[in-house]
Order: structure tokens, then C-alpha cells, then sequence
């Protein structure tokens, strides 16, 4: 049985037993309820977000031109150093055989 459902049950219960002040307690503790697990949710999501901030920052690589991500086994990328250091974004750069281009921030550069 949840939080929720025993707030529910001893609100009927002092429902029936015309306890006024014990309903209205039991309606805030249902509303502080519903609000910290808002509250949860909303931590949780903050929670991932810095995992994953966590999880680029150790993997992420500068060649002098563009970034990349590296684990063990593959190297993803590469990524525009413009939008990344602006804004934190990975945005993928289209390569030639000469140079990058990314096509948010209208950059084009060398390879090295």
C-alpha cells in the first residue's frame, strides 16, 4: 500500500468519525505529498542531467580542431569546439577529406 493510500484510508476513517481538525491535517499531508513527489521527479531529471554532464566531461577529447568522445572501445564525433564551448552543446560537424563544417553555428575549419 502507498503513502498516498494510507493518507486516503485514515482520512476516511476520521471522516467517519467527524474529526474535522484530523481531516484537514490529513488534506495537507496529502497535498505536501503530491507535492514532494513533484519535487522527486524534478531532482531525479536534475540528476540525469548532471550524470550526463558528468559522463561528457570525462570523455570528451580536443584535437586542436574539433572534439570527440572517447571510452574504451569507440571514439565518437566529431563535434563542433564552437558550439561546445559556447553552449555546451555536442553538435556533429560534417568532414571533408580537408576540413569540418558545422551547420548550427555556420563555421567551417581546417583540418590539421
Amino acid at each position: 500500500m502507498s503513502t498516498l493510500d494510507n493518507i486516503q484510508m485514515a482520512y476516511e476513517i476520521l471522516k467517519k468519525a467527524g474529526n474535522l481538525d484530523a481531516q484537514n491535517a490529513i488534506i495537507e499531508l496529502r497535498e505536501d505529498n503530491v507535492r514532494l513527489r513533484e519535487e522527486i521527479q524534478i531532482l531525479k531529471q536534475k540528476i540525469g542531467e548532471l550524470e550526463e554532464e558528468l559522463r561528457i566531461k570525462r570523455q570528451i577529447e580536443f584535437d586542436g580542431v574539433v572534439y570527440w568522445l572517447k571510452d574504451a572501445e569507440k571514439r565518437e564525433g566529431p563535434y563542433c569546439h564552437i558550439c561546445y564551448e559556447k553552449d555546451r552543446k555536442l553538435i556533429h560537424v560534417s568532414e571533408s577529406t580537408r576540413s569540418f563544417f558545422c551547420k548550427v553555428c555556420n563555421t567551417g575549419f581546417d583540418k590539421t
